[in-house]
């Protein structure tokens, strides 16, 4: 039975505070071989054009910035990452990196 409900799934990488690319990739599943960095701003375009276009519809989807370089701020939120593997239904990224306390 299908649903009426409209939804995305959007599996950024590890999210940086850089300009926003404007050439993101967004492909089926969970992660884009090769690419590991998700600037925000993109991530944020992406979200509004996910509400506006069909395309994207009932399916999960990753999304990078190719090129971008990780942010050199510190992590305000150690577990952000983990936290999106948990609900990527890979719940050992959250219990590996308990281990790693600072």
């Amino acid at each position: 039975m299908a649903s009426a409900l409209r939804w995305t799934i959007a599996r950024p990488a590890r999210l940086a505070s850089a300009p926003a690319t404007g050439s993101y990739r967004v492909e089926r599943g969970y992660v884009v071989p090769g690419e590991h960095t998700t600037v925000k701003a993109d991530l944020a375009e992406f979200l509004v054009r996910a509400l506006e276009e069909p395309e994207w519809e009932q399916q999960g989807v990753a999304i990078v910035s190719p090129g971008a370089q990780r942010s050199t701020e510190s992590n305000r939120l150690p577990f952000a990452a983990a936290g999106l593997a948990v609900a990527a239904g890979l719940g050992i990224g959250w219990r590996l990196s308990r281990g790693r306390r600072r």
